[in-house]
């Protein structure tokens, strides 16, 4: 099963840590923080059945994306971001 919490960390352009609940119905929603601009958003997106998973974020970080994989196996996530304002970079993760 891919539900759960997820928690993590993103570099790049920026860097910072996020955390993502995943339901039984693959929606994903969570909150990122930002160490680089000191500020805090909200995450939310989709994974499907096979771990593929898109987030983005809202509010000042409301062009970010994330695309990602989640292994079943291992309850790891990673992938890559980007942000048109600030750049890109990647984010890795583990179910808890």
């Amino acid at each position: 099963t891919l539900n759960g919490d997820y928690y993590g960390t993103y570099t790049g352009s920026d860097s910072g840590t996020f955390y993502v609940h995943l339901d039984s119905a693959g929606h994903a929603s969570g909150s990122g923080q930002s160490g680089t601009f000191g500020i805090s958003f909200i995450i939310t997106g989709d994974a499907t059945k096979e771990g593929f998973i898109q987030m983005s974020g809202t509010g000042i970080a409301g062009n970010a994306r994330f695309n990602g994989q989640l292994n079943i196996k291992t309850g790891q996530v990673s992938g890559s971001w980007l942000a048109a304002s600030i750049g890109s970079g990647t984010f890795s993760g583990q179910r808890e």
